[in-house]
């Protein structure tokens, strides 16, 4: 190997190695909100509103699910999380993981807005664990920067980054936002002359 690919190969580990102390750093930071327990749901006759208890029968992928209601199959899009789609690396392993923790089990929804394909919400497991902070703490997605409601995911992410763990493994891990964009094919526009 030349001294000069020696030395670039130093400068990219160097880099990898500062991108790494800087997200341990950033979850120092934020407090190390990570391993508390979820806080208790509210009890105010408002918070309930828009809380429900349902099984949960479909897992569709890592940040997607059907939950039953009063009978009615109801889609739930975890909120402040987005998961690889399935046809992309770590997509399989993200559906995987969520299937094992939340399918078939009694979980409470907190609806939080509406997405494309119905509601979104966190998911607390019967454990009392939050569906949405395990995707991210064992590293199968990525939390979404707009999304305010959760501190921990922030941190949960940067940690999951540190250990390189799940998708993290990857030296250059490629968002869903971007892969879905890349996937999307330009429309042909006619020539005329």
């Amino acid at each position: 190997m030349s001294r000069a690919c020696r030395a670039g190969a130093r400068r990219e580990e160097t880099g990898r190695i500062e991108r790494r102390a800087i997200w341990l750093l950033l979850g120092l930071a934020l407090g190390g909100c990570a391993g508390q327990p979820a806080p208790a749901p509210s009890q105010s006759g408002e918070d309930n509103a828009h809380r429900f208890t349902g099984l949960v029968v479909n897992v569709t992928d890592g940040d997607r699910m059907t939950v039953m209601r009063e009978g009615v199959g109801r889609p739930v899009q975890l909120v402040g999380v987005d998961c690889p789609e399935l046809k992309q690396p770590y997509g399989t392993q993200a559906k995987r993981y969520a299937a094992q923790l939340a399918l078939s089990q009694e979980v409470t929804v907190k609806e939080e807005g509406a997405g494309t394909e119905g509601p979104t919400g966190s998911v607390t497991l019967p454990d009392g664990r939050v569906l949405n902070q395990e995707l991210v703490r064992a590293g199968l997605c990525w939390w979404t920067r707009r999304y305010q409601g959760d501190d921990a995911l922030p941190l949960l992410e940067a940690e999951a980054h540190a250990a390189q763990r799940g998708l993290w493994a990857d030296p250059e891990p490629v968002p869903p936002w971007e892969w879905r964009r890349m996937k999307v094919k330009p429309k042909v526009r006619e020539l005329r002359n």
